[in-house]
């Protein structure tokens, strides 16, 4: 999905200001590093009522590791076998809304994850199946200020 700049300067506040609400309210799972499962849902909880404060994300669904494509598996190149993403903004049914994929990455689990950044290219290119308007690898530090983002466009 192609987006205007300011729709995807909004989106990447909308991280951005989840990421400072995790950071203040959630602090204790990344610090006990706890699964990466626990953190990326916390955060969807975050961004979903983030998302209603926002009328132009109002009517999208936000969903965590959402491995469906229509009635199958949702497959990219470099994940055939399937893929699911941590979270995604979309709207349930087709591939005509899709607007962000996001992974995340504890600080201790980072190691390059080079497959996680194939796959937002995968889920992100406008001539492949999906065309996310927006992908975002987070990974996460160990304070707010250590937190690194990557855009995919």
């Amino acid at each position: 999905m192609k987006l205007s700049p300011e729709k995807i300067n909004e989106l990447k506040r909308l991280v951005t200001q989840a990421l400072d609400k995790l950071y203040q309210k959630d602090f204790e799972l990344i610090k006990k590093s706890v699964g990466e499962r626990s953190i990326a849902f916390r955060l969807g909880v975050i961004m979903e009522c983030l998302k209603n404060d926002n009328t132009d994300f109002k009517g999208y669904d936000l969903d965590t590791e959402y491995n469906k494509n229509k009635d199958e598996f949702k497959k990219t190149p470099s994940k055939p076998n399937g893929a699911m993403p941590d979270l995604i903004l979309h709207k349930r049914g087709n591939n005509w809304n899709n607007l962000l994929i996001i992974e995340v990455k504890r600080p201790k689990k980072y190691s390059g994850r080079t497959s996680d950044r194939q796959k937002l290219k995968d889920f992100t290119n406008k001539k492949g199946v999906y065309r996310y308007g927006l992908g975002i690898f987070i990974i996460l530090g160990t304070t707010r200020g250590k937190v690194k983002l990557e855009y995919y466009l």
